[in-house]
């Protein structure tokens, strides 16, 4: 084939590929909920290279965040010594509802999101003041050790030291010891799901739901939203892969780093799992779903039509997102009347 016949092919291909994703990006654009919207249109997706700079833009995020109106929530900030093989000491965030309580309350282990490199306690300080007050949930909030520098299991090693804190402090904080579970969003999803395989697994920690928002859950990034959604908003294809190189550095993964590879799920606690249409993260959390049918685990699960990564961390619980915690509401209702009926 002739030099200039072969460029003509590498240009029209290079037009059609590009059609292609501007057609993708307008589709997603044009079926997104009309109050996410406005939010998109400010919102490029994330860059996780070069490192620094990402985290320099979480801190100024963080930053300008609007204050959170933490009335009927106490909110202490405190460290734990880590056991000496790990050394120096955990941050940890404790809510507690300030509302009186006739009965122990439910407990809850979170994680925030942020790739496994990236967040603080900052991050998701809006969504534990919102489900310590709304759901009259003790919560505990981690600041796990971060990848690179702390590759997978270091972060999940500082949530399972947090898990037992709660655990040991249940009856202090006024929690009902067999009503703790683990919670969190993208990352921290997948921390939480990793917590719930390993208790499982060991036998250390009873754990007793997980709520799993658009969960990191499959390293081998091989369904097809993984590598679909190349530009959406909060999420990429490649942030998701530059993740995993990131958190798995030290080359070791297993179930517990990516439970998508578990193969028996059975004996794990009632899930509520959600995720957005959308999302580089959404057919893993289908795969999930279905794996934990198969085996007979309690599960509530909601798919959001139109909705990208991590659309209900907008402070405006309106339409979609106010759906969203109406969803979350019923589940966390759902537990109370098991832990009331105990009392």
């Amino acid at each position: 084939m002739a030099k200039n016949t072969k460029d003509n092919v590498l240009i029209f291909m290079s037009l059609k590929l590009r059609t292609h994703v501007t057609t993708m990006r307008e589709y997603r654009f044009e079926h997104l909920p009309p109050e996410l919207k406005e939010t998109v249109k400010k919102t490029p997706p994330v860059r996780l290279k070069p490192l620094w700079k990402a985290r320099i833009g979480i801190f100024f995020m963080h930053l300008f965040m609007p204050k959170v109106d933490g009335n009927g929530v106490k909110v202490t900030n405190f460290k734990i010594p880590r056991p000496k093989t790990n050394g120096g000491a955990l941050k940890l965030r404790l809510y507690e509802p300030e509302a009186e309580q006739p009965y122990k309350r439910l407990g809850m282990v979170f994680m925030h999101w942020g790739g496994f490199v990236l967040g603080n306690l900052e991050t998701e300080h809006a969504r534990c003041v919102r489900l310590c007050r709304d759901e009259n949930i003790v919560i505990l909030s981690v600041a796990y050790r971060l990848a690179p520098e702390h590759p997978f299991p270091e972060g999940l090693e500082d949530c399972q030291f947090a898990l037992g804190w709660l655990h040991k402090n249940a009856s202090r904080l006024k929690i009902d010891g067999d009503y703790i579970g683990v919670g969190g969003t993208s990352a921290g999803g997948g921390l939480a799901a990793g917590l719930a395989i390993k208790n499982l697994r060991l036998g250390t920690y009873k754990i007793c739901y997980q709520y799993l928002g658009f969960p990191v859950l499959d390293a081998g990034c091989s369904t097809k939203s993984a590598n679909l959604h190349t530009d959406t908003p909060n999420w990429t294809s490649d942030a998701n892969r530059l993740m995993w190189e990131y958190y798995l550095k030290d080359g070791v993964v297993n179930e517990e780093a990516s439970p998508l590879m578990a193969k028996n799920l059975g004996g794990l606690p009632e899930t509520y799992l959600w995720t957005a249409e959308f999302d580089p993260l959404h057919d893993e959390a289908v795969a999930f779903r279905e794996k934990l049918d198969a085996h007979d685990v309690p599960l509530t699960f909601h798919d959001y039509d139109g909705c990208i990564h991590g659309f209900d961390s907008i402070l405006n619980p309106v339409g979609v997102i106010k759906k969203a915690y109406q969803d979350q509401h019923l589940f966390f209702e759902q537990l109370y009347k098991g832990l009331n009926k105990k009392h």
